[in-house]
């Protein structure tokens, strides 16, 4: 009946969080069989990635305790990780949050900070001028993107008038000292596949189109005739999961779009650390009616010698996207580029405006000086992932909020962990992450009926 290969372990989805919890799940079991699947070439699959970058901000500053925790625990291994793969993906420059001084989101990650015992260092805007000259880090970098309708984002070409409150405002940051930075997420992964197959995993291109239960194991529909069995399946699919019957029931996930901007620089010793700007009074993470954040990478080699920074914006010109379809069209479409042209004119005026000494002007044509990036954020209710046993033998880790890059490889382990664990017994996260931390929520309410394993009031179940 099962004449396609039967494995002990099946992760679909090899990307950051998959790859790292298939080389932990082969650690921990030695000797059992263990496959990972994703595609190989996303133009041809259709399934696009958020890793295909060079640079990710990693800092242990957060508002979050969990992401907190979670980063904490992951570049505490990634000189490990770079040594036993003898590929270099981390870059520990420092990473800078910025901020009204006094302001809501600072006393935020001050707070957090001393919870989790993270050392920062509080610095005012005059402090901030003196240790990056190079760089415009005053309470005018975000002053003139004035309020505007949604059909008018973008392009601004006047000034306010600043009211008095305005004119009083200050900046002031906290800093965090290396191992804070950013890391290459391209690296990242190539290190941790490396590691997984050099430990003895199988490795499998293709797009898992369904999940089924089999008998006594789980049948992995890979189209074409093509069938994987294994007896326990990892989900890490992120903003690609509601789009295919891999789970019973559709999670509470919103995708949207994020746009960001990099710009070639000329070559420098200049030492610049990551950045995160928040200047508006919202919530850190909701929406605003004009851009209040962004995020800012320092000088990174991409496919050549050249050198570029990077810089996103904050939720401002995120659009939410409802189907594969339009999620696809996002990557390809020039319907896509055309919406997308208010973002990339707002993001390359900021970018002159903070870092103008080091861009090269627009005068050589010979190669592009400006490249927009995009990616499809996953976002979850409660901002953090969703992680949990969703049937026997099946657990998911998916809905990263485009926060997961840096925690990544303890993502991963704690999936192999949920997975390697018996599913009816309470699962501990660890220190300074509850129990339920990740508990999925459904965009249609799961009743225990739907299912025949009487398991329902495990919440690390549902």
């Amino acid at each position: 009946k099962k004449s396609s290969r039967m494995y002990d372990f099946a992760v679909v989805g090899n990307g950051l969080i998959g790859s790292a919890a298939a080389k932990y799940l082969v650690r921990q079991t030695g000797d059992a069989d263990i496959v990972l699947i994703g595609p190989e070439r996303r133009e041809e699959s259709k399934i696009f990635d958020c890793h295909d970058d060079e640079a990710r901000i990693c800092r242990r500053l957060d508002v979050d305790d969990v992401w907190a925790e979670l980063a904490t625990r992951s570049m505490a291994r990634y000189n490990e990780i770079q040594k036993e793969s003898g590929i270099q993906f981390h870059y520990p420059c420092g990473c800078l949050a910025v901020g009204r001084r006094g302001g809501t989101y600072l006393n935020a990650v001050s707070a957090c900070a001393a919870r989790q015992g993270v050392p920062l260092k509080a610095l005012s805007e005059a402090e901030l001028k003196s240790h990056w000259p190079e760089l415009r880090l005053d309470a005018t970098l975000l002053r003139d993107f004035d309020e505007r309708s949604d059909d008018k984002k973008g392009c601004s070409t006047h000034f306010v008038e600043e009211s008095d409150e305005e004119k009083h405002i200050e900046y002031a940051a906290l800093y965090e000292e290396g191992p804070a930075g950013h890391i290459s997420p391209t690296n990242f992964l190539r290190a941790q596949l490396l590691l997984f197959t050099r430990l003895g995993g199988h490795y499998v291109h293709g797009v898992v189109e369904r999940l089924s239960k089999d008998d006594d194991c789980w049948k992995v529909d890979l189209g074409a005739g093509k069938n994987i069995f294994a007896k326990k399946v990892l989900v890490a699919t992120n903003a690609w999961t509601n789009f295919r019957p891999l789970l019973k029931h559709k999670l509470a996930l919103t995708l949207t779009t994020q746009t960001a901007m990099r710009r070639r620089v000329r070559s420098s010793n200049i030492k610049i650390p990551a950045i995160i700007v928040r200047a508006g009074s919202n919530q850190f993470g909701s929406s605003a009616s004009f851009l209040d954040a962004c995020y800012f990478l320092p000088p990174v080699n991409y496919d050549n010698d050249d050198q570029w920074v990077k810089i996103g914006h904050g939720t401002y010109f995120e659009r939410p996207l409802a189907s594969e379809e339009e999620a696809i069209a996002w990557y390809q479409g020039y319907e896509a580029e055309r919406a997308d042209c208010y973002a990339r004119c707002d993001l390359s005026a900021l970018l002159q405006r903070l870092c103008g000494n080091l861009i090269i002007k627009d005068n050589d044509f010979t190669k592009p000086h400006t490249i927009p990036i995009k990616c499809v954020i996953p976002k979850t209710p409660s901002k953090r992932p969703y992680l949990a046993y969703f049937d026997q033998g099946l657990v998911a880790c998916v809905g990263c909020n485009g926060y997961a890059a840096k925690s990544s490889d303890e993502l991963g382990r704690l999936s192999a962990l949920l997975l390697l664990h018996n599913n009816r017994e309470p699962f501990d996260f660890g220190p300074n992450i509850p129990p339920d931390a990740f508990d999925p929520i459904f965009a249609t309410p799961a009743t225990a009926e739907d299912h025949d394993d009487g398991a329902a009031d495990d919440h690390h179940f549902w």
